[in-house]
């Protein structure tokens, strides 16, 4: 290894004379340079070698570079182009960046790297050859497909080569949406290119009969014109050994592309693309077909026919090719070929949105017409729930549901949207189907009812208890406990007069009556929380509740969660749950009736529980105890206890708060013996030491401050 290592560092001496003659660099300043480069180089060559070596070498290059550059901008250095130190640094990073890639072929970052420095570089040959071993190595990157191809249309002026990067990605990946829409821009934008360039020329947008001379010169004007081709020698397909790489033709600015005999091959023909998609012109007639979309009209077709029912991706389209003029007949060929689903119907109802927007943006358009827009859009949206199929009719629905409420949620459409006219077709929707509306159209019927300024409260507590009721007959728990929650709290907004026992218990009712709808449906304590229904009742409690009726309550939540918990047979969310309202609960009976019958409480739960007491629960009674003035000693150290023998082999935390307590009380010998018996109790004590390590020193820092 050594005297590779040595052998390189020498053939490194012209530069380095260089930097020193030229008054770039010192003599000491190339000494580090040396020592540097020969501590990477063994760092590069070690057995198991490691991608940050790389690429701590190239930064550092790139450092010594963009030093040699400020110096010699700053000293005003003239170096001639043939200078053995002028792309010396460049052909060691590109040279350090092929090494890297031999050892990590999949790293997809890595590749992106170089590319990135072969483009600032404007190293074009060696950028062409990049992409090309990329794909071989990463063919199911789709991005890369679509880079490589940008780079030939946008820097080489290539389109033979983009369509054949294009075409061969779509091959390979037939499921790749993206480099179907990337190729279908890229037609898009070479078609107006042309047709800019026979503007310019004088040219007719469409061919008309000619001559037949005339003909034959401007096919053959055109075939150059669409083909895009490159000489032979633009296409280096030879391979060059590692002294080739590091030479001076690597900063050559000639028009190289991608190496097309290096890509990877297609798998089978099943996945061809059409016949004609990106073909060149060859007559006069084909010229006329060119510049009237024919390949991008083949392009969409073979999206229509790949993804035949992804009407989604359909509609991406659309904003594609409104980027460009002359497009009305492909956007009628997209609307054309989505087929008769729900969610197709529902994307050409919205077309007159979608036209609105494309010809003046939701800015520009006048609010009138948006209004206009929108009417016609409820029209088209009530023909098609009228007149579509029974198999679409659930899609429908659901299209027609997300569509308003992506459009009530966006503030240029959200005045302009007929509030009343959608409530009724929802309410008819509901009314035709009520069991198999969708929780979407029910949602969107809630935010209507809600937003009603006529409908009265019992007229929107009837809506949403309908919701509640059928997405819970449809075993939506989600959706029926969001409405269920919703009920519950527009129930509480009901005007009731300060300390209404009555009012408690019909809410104590409608509190019942949720958790029975859910219980009828086979939605069991473990595995939906309900905790929602209870924070509802106490809030509802407290506000009109007596003592007697919050007590009530309190300890039926507090039942709750014990039952929950005990049918889950863990503590995890339970616990939390539990803890948060035994927390409140000693908060507010400490209040109204003094620490020593809050006590009794925690006293009674902790007898209650028919498993140990997890440490969640045991720290919110700590808290209590401790938030009392004074805090009793005797009382706190038990619960303490209580918590190391349940959790103390696993939860660090316990010994933590425990040790800290009793440093606060001045106990340090007895905080002493706590952090023994932490050490020989805990699983992983190590974690626990540096932790307490860690809190000893900042409490240090804070003393000094």
């Amino acid at each position: 290894m050594a005297e590779v290592v040595q052998q390189l560092l020498e053939q490194q001496v012209d530069e380095l004379h260089d930097y020193v003659a030229s008054g770039i660099f010192s003599r000491e300043e190339v000494r580090h340079i040396v020592r540097r480069r020969r501590s990477f180089e063994y760092a590069l060559r070690r057995r198991q070698t490691r991608k940050v070596d790389f690429l701590r070498c190239i930064e550092y290059e790139l450092n010594v570079d963009s030093l040699r550059r400020r110096r010699k901008d700053e000293r005003r250095i003239m170096k001639k182009h043939s200078s053995p130190s002028e792309f010396a640094c460049t052909r060691r990073i590109m040279y350090t960046f092929k090494r890297a890639l031999q050892k990590f072929k999949g790293d997809l970052r890595l590749w992106l790297q170089f590319f990135t420095f072969c483009e600032r570089s404007n190293s074009v040959k060696s950028l062409g050859k990049a992409y090309a071993e990329a794909l071989q190595f990463l063919p199911r990157q789709d991005g890369l497909w679509v880079k490589a191809a940008a780079w030939e249309w946008s820097q080489n002026n290539n389109i033979a080569a983009a369509r054949v990067l294009m075409q061969r990605g779509i091959r390979i990946n037939p499921e790749s949406k993206a480099l179907y829409k990337e190729y279908l821009r890229l037609e898009l934008l070479y078609l107006d290119k042309i047709r800019q360039r026979r503007a310019i020329l004088g040219l007719p947008s469409r061919n008309v009969k000619k001559s037949s001379a005339s003909s034959t010169d401007d096919g053959a004007s055109d075939q150059d014109m669409g083909s895009g081709a490159v000489a032979d020698d633009a296409l280096d397909m030879s391979d060059d050994d590692e002294e080739d790489d590091m030479s001076d033709d690597d900063s050559d600015d000639g028009a190289q592309g991608v190496d097309l005999d290096r890509l990877p091959d297609e798998d089978d023909g099943s996945s061809e693309t059409p016949s004609g998609v990106g073909s060149v012109p060859q007559q006069d007639g084909d010229v006329d077909q060119f510049l009237a979309g024919a390949i991008p009209r083949a392009i969409i077709r073979e999206v229509q026919r790949q993804f035949p029912t992804d009407v989604d991706f359909h509609m991406e389209l659309i904003p594609v090719l409104r980027l460009f003029d002359d497009t009305a007949d492909l956007c009628e060929e997209v609307y054309a070929g989505l087929g008769t689903s729900g969610a197709a119907l529902a994307a050409r109802c919205m077309r007159p949105l979608h036209d609105v927007a494309a010809a003046d943006g939701t800015d520009g358009a006048p609010k009138e017409q948006i209004d206009v827009r929108l009417q016609t859009v409820v029209e088209k949206f009530e023909h098609a729930i009228e007149n579509s199929p029974a198999a679409a009719v659930q899609e429908l629905h659901e299209a027609f549901a997300t569509t308003f409420d992506r459009l009530l949620d966006n503030e240029d459409y959200a005045l302009s949207v007929p509030a009343q006219r959608v409530l009724t077709m929802c309410q008819a929707i509901v009314s035709s189907s009520a069991d198999k509306a969708g929780s979407k159209i029910l949602q969107l019927l809630v935010r209507l009812t809600r937003g009603n300024m006529d409908a009265s409260l019992e007229e929107r507590l009837h809506v949403l208890e309908m919701a509640a009721n059928t997405t819970t007959q449809q075993l939506n728990f989600a959706a029926a406990c969001d409405f269920w929650q919703d009920w519950l709290a527009l129930t509480m907004t009901v005007p009731r007069d300060s300390y209404d026992a009555d009012a408690v218990a019909r809410f104590g009712e409608a509190c019942q009556r949720v958790n029975g709808a859910l219980d009828a449906v086979g939605c069991n304590v473990k595995d939906v929380s309900r905790m929602w229904v209870w924070r509802c009742n106490i809030d509802y409690a407290l506000l009109y509740g007596t003592r007697d009726c919050i007590d009530t309550v309190y300890k039926q939540a507090i039942a709750y969660c014990i039952r929950r918990a005990w049918a889950r047979l863990s503590m995890s969310t339970s616990d939390d749950e539990l803890a948060s309202v035994v927390g409140e609960y000693l908060r507010w009976v400490q209040q109204v009736r003094g620490p020593a019958r809050a006590r009794v409480a925690y006293g009674r739960v902790l007898k209650e529980i028919p498993f140990a007491p997890r440490w969640s629960l045991l720290a919110a009674i700590i808290a209590f105890e401790r938030a009392l003035a004074p805090v009793e000693h005797a009382r706190v150290v038990p619960l303490y206890e209580k918590a190391t023998a349940a959790e103390g082999a696993t939860c660090a935390e316990v010994w933590h708060r425990y040790m800290r307590y009793l440093e606060s009380t001045g106990d340090i010998d007895g905080a002493g013996h706590v952090y023994a018996r932490a050490v020989k109790t805990l699983a992983d004590p190590d974690a626990f030491i540096s932790q307490h390590s860690l809190d000893r020193l900042q409490a240090a820092q804070e003393e000094q401050d």
